[in-house]
């Protein structure tokens, strides 16, 4: 017998108060004469105790003996005060008295019991008639409580989301304590107790610490296998109080989340549910310390991953029962609004985009391309909910999203169109071969003013965002609408894709909403939610499974006859070009005249744009703007003639300057349009006359859009999840992989485009494939 044991040797009838210390009948006596604990640590020891309440009416309690063990008394901090452990114990059973919580165990009593001329601290709590967390786990335990574990560990395997259930119940008992300041110090299975109702109550409070302003120092003990490696190295010595801060309340959270892991192991097998990898990872992340660093944040989290919280209710947008929502009709497909977003799209740093088509062309050449920028970021709002409800079942998607990132996603949606303004395409073009106005025209430079914007209350829309999503980080929000990568989380990656890719929200409405009002179809080729069942993650980017192939191909497919049929027609293509060629002509004469069109147009819409840049042309007094500009805002608009196209799949003798031409900067394009014209001139004689001071006489046209033109090639395809065997989107589909090589072999057309003044003189002296075989050989010529 240890020197504990002799001090708290309880023979025959013991009262402590008016707490009788009993024998448990659960316990097998080695010595008959006296009464066995039913329990002990490193601190004390627990027995079963009777208090009398009325008469033969009684109740069983636990009371617990602060008394070191022996190799913990020995220990140099211990040595002046003996084995008693009444460090700040007084204080200690003023604070845990207070606590009260349906996962606690109850604080009845508390006192000193003086016993050979010690006074040995002792706390009395409820007696929890269950079997502890450490039995379930090992399967093993009093042969009394059989019946209960048998029912929980039912009701577990029946339905795995009474795990998380537990395990929230349990986070909360720990919350309970830490928003009173107060931390555990050994949370363990073995201190977790399961009560009739099933429920984890957690004991062993007196254990725990609370941090003060007086107190100096702590002594540190505990379950060894669940401390993390910081606490471990000072078990059983004393700290001051800095370290003991910096050790908790990752020690509480490690102990839980390792229990936690235990548990999921056990009792979840793998693929048994949509979580379980998602609760998984959470676990591990908290223990290893890399996320979660206080408890509130792990039960955000696990209350995230119930499948009862697929509804969203905290994402308004996402329910589709939640009221204050308003549904528009739109063409392509009805909008739900959420009472916030409807107040968001009413700011005027968004409603500007009202002005802004969707399509930079003239309404002569399509007359319904006049649908806005503002309706295509509803509908992109709307793929963006949809394509979330779709895969919030997704464990992929439930491992690393929560409500923030969510709502991120739909802001971001929302402002995928904010940057644009009239004409923004085209100077993207201009962007891609002159580095000097990209930063000018950098989407982080025109979302800055943009977010300045205000309404009549003087909110800037930065602080109208923050103010209806106030969960969210707006920073994150600008890094992923100006693809600041280097700075994105994986759940930003991933977000970023959703706007950015070959099936990204804005693809899925643009070629639907761009079809319906060019005529080509009703907009309702595909079904979108064809598409939705076929959605997956991989590397933190959008992917599909195997069977989303053919509705990708349906769906690219229509995106490539746009290309052809609209984005990169004839009439199209002029108009850009010709617009372009303005656009560098102003921009030419000085940084000015590039800031003050930006603050123009950022609020005006495609005409009136191009009225300033005539009005600047006649200020300036220079004849080739005046002619260009008179020419796209006539009432009857005059374009260039197109005098030869080049595609390389019908010309491939011209494959080499089709190349060199993609790769020319401004500077470079104007001077062969130059050598071009000049050859014309001397083969000729009709154009020696021709005022060529007074216009541009031939324009080139070759489309770049950067990253704009994916058209499958970026899309990973799960060929078989069990084997991690993936492919990319045009090696599975043939037909994917043959609309890429036609798309760069005959859809991207280099063109030639000469002044309509200078073709009708031409016209008189020569037919159109002449014309066609001369500017193809001068090309070669300046070329190669």
């Amino acid at each position: 017998m240890n020197k504990r044991q002799q001090i708290l040797s309880f023979e025959g009838s013991v009262v402590v108060k008016n707490y009788q210390i009993i024998e448990s009948a659960d316990i097998c006596k080695n010595e008959p004469s006296f009464i066995s604990p039913i329990g002990e640590g490193g601190s004390g020891v627990v027995f079963l105790a009777k208090q009398e309440l009325f008469k033969e009416i009684s109740i069983n309690r636990a009371i617990k003996f602060f008394i070191y063990k022996d190799e913990i008394a020995e220990i140099t901090a211990h040595k002046e005060d003996g084995p008693i452990s009444t460090d700040d114990f007084q204080n200690e059973v003023l604070n845990i008295s207070s606590f009260n919580h349906e996962n606690l165990v109850k604080i009845i009593d508390a006192g000193i019991l003086k016993r050979e001329d010690l006074e040995i601290p002792y706390l009395v709590t409820e007696y929890i008639e269950g079997p502890t967390l450490q039995e379930i786990l090992a399967g093993e335990g009093k042969e009394k409580f059989k019946n209960l574990k048998i029912e929980l560990i039912k009701k577990w395997e029946n339905e795995p989301v009474n795990i998380l259930e537990f395990l929230i119940e349990i986070a909360n008992g720990i919350k309970h304590l830490h928003d009173r300041n107060f931390f555990h110090c050994d949370i363990a299975p073995k201190n977790i107790f399961i009560d009739s109702r099933l429920k984890p109550i957690i004991g062993d409070l007196g254990v725990g610490k609370s941090i003060s302003e007086k107190k100096k120092k702590y002594f540190i003990a505990g379950t060894k296998s669940y401390m993390p490696q910081q606490a471990l190295n000072y078990l059983n010595s004393e700290v001051t109080a800095g370290v003991f801060k910096k050790l908790q309340p990752h020690w509480d959270l490690f102990a839980f989340s390792k229990i936690g892991v235990e548990i999921v192991d056990k009792f979840i097998p793998e693929k048994k549910t949509t979580w379980r990898k998602p609760l998984l990872a959470t676990l591990i992340e908290c223990k290893e310390g890399i996320k979660y660093q206080n408890i509130d944040l792990l039960i955000e989290r696990f209350k995230w991953l119930r499948p009862v919280n697929r509804e969203m209710a905290s994402v308004p947008e996402l329910s589709a029962s939640l009221s204050g929502k308003t549904t528009k009709l739109l063409p392509v497909e009805n909008l739900v609004l959420s009472k916030r977003v409807k107040k968001l799209i009413e700011h005027p740093g968004f409603t500007r985009l009202s002005k802004v088509r969707q399509l930079t062309t003239f309404s002569n050449v399509f007359p319904g391309a006049t649908h806005s920028r503002f309706e295509h970021s509803l509908g992109v709002l709307e793929n963006m909910r949809r394509y979330l409800i779709a895969l919030l079942d997704r464990d992929e998607f439930l491992e690393h999203f929560n409500v923030e990132k969510i709502e991120t996603a739909l802001v971001c949606a929302l402002f995928s169109s904010l940057s644009k303004f009239p004409f923004s395409n085209i100077i993207h073009e201009i962007s891609g071969r002159n580095q000097k106005y990209l930063d000018h025209f950098s989407k982080e430079n025109i979302l800055t003013k943009i977010f300045e914007i205000t309404n009549e209350e003087n909110e800037t829309l930065e602080k109208f965002v923050l103010k209806h999503f106030p969960g969210i980080n707006f920073q994150t929000v600008k890094n992923i609408l100006t693809g600041k990568s280097q700075d994105f989380e994986n759940e930003d990656s991933f977000i970023y894709s959703l706007l950015n890719s070959s099936l990204d929200t804005r693809v899925i409405d643009f070629v639907r909403r761009d079809s319906l009002h060019l005529g080509i179809s009703t907009g309702d080729l595909f079904i979108l939610e064809d598409l939705l069942r076929g959605l997956t993650i991989y590397n933190h980017k959008l992917a599909l499974f195997l069977r989303g192939v053919s509705i990708a191909e349906q769906i690219i497919s229509m995106r490539y006859w746009l290309y052809s049929r609209i984005y990169y027609s004839r009439p199209n293509r002029t108009y850009v070009t010709m617009v372009r060629q303005l656009l560098v002509g102003i921009f030419d004469l000085g940084e000015d005249q590039i800031k003050n069109f930006i603050d123009f147009c950022l609020n005006s819409d495609e005409a009136n744009c191009l009225k300033y840049l005539y009005d600047k042309s006649l200020l300036i007094e220079n004849k080739k703007l005046i002619d260009i500009s008179k020419m796209l805002t006539s009432e009857e608009p005059k374009l260039f003639f197109i005098a030869t196209e080049i595609c390389t799949s019908e010309k491939p003798k011209l494959t080499d300057p089709y190349n060199k031409i993609g790769k020319m900067n401004l500077k470079e394009i104007s001077e062969l349009q130059d050598k071009i014209y000049k050859d014309l001139v001397k083969s000729y004689d009709s154009l020696k006359d021709f005022d060529e001071k007074s216009v541009f006489t031939i324009l080139i046209d070759l489309p770049t859009e950067p990253n704009g033109d994916k058209l499958g090639d970026d899309i990973v395809v799960i060929v078989n999840s069990e084997k991690d065997e993936i492919s990319s989107l045009n090696k599975t589909s043939g037909i994917i992989n043959g609309i890429n090589a036609s798309f760069q072999s005959y859809t991207k057309k280099l063109r030639i485009l000469i002044h309509p003044n200078i073709f009708d003189v031409l016209n008189k002296n020569c037919n159109k494939n002449e014309l066609e075989d001369f500017i193809e050989k001068s090309l070669m010529k300046h070329i190669l």
